[in-house]
């Protein structure tokens, strides 16, 4: 249940709309690589960092 509510967070937190350009991986390993991604449900919260 957690990695489906942080992979959610992880899209809407880069969904801008219906013009969002796609992003390359490296692109998107330097948006979460070594930043902190706080997360919240209705029962858990928590902050996830991928290194």
């Amino acid at each position: 249940m957690k990695a489906i509510t942080v992979s959610g967070l992880i899209m809407f937190a880069f969904a801008s709309g219906a013009s969002a350009a796609t992003m390359t991986a490296e692109q998107l390993k330097s948006e979460l690589v070594g930043h902190p991604i706080h997360w919240k449900s209705k029962t858990q919260s928590g902050v996830t960092a991928y290194k």
